[in-house]
């Protein structure tokens, strides 16, 4: 697979994550209003917001690597 087309994979993954995580932190704030002072709205939502941030980081480390091989590719260019 060609890595411009899995840097494009990888922008909708972004993108996709960080609306979730949005849609999380706003259903925590939701969830928060009409509970009583002291009570944690993040233990109900726990799951959901660490699939957020496994999302966020599986973004980062196929963005990561996706540069990677473009600039190893383009070393090899350069040298030939």
């Amino acid at each position: 697979m060609k890595p411009e087309k899995i840097k494009k994979i990888s922008d909708i993954l972004f993108v996709f994550s960080i609306i979730f995580a949005a849609g999380v932190m706003f259903k925590n704030w939701y969830d928060q209003r009409g509970l009583p002072e002291g009570v944690c709205p993040i233990e109900n939502n726990s799951t959901w917001m660490m699939l957020a941030i496994t999302l966020l980081v599986i973004s980062f480390i196929v963005t990561s690597i996706i540069d990677y091989r473009i600039k190893k590719q383009d070393r090899k260019e350069k040298n030939t």
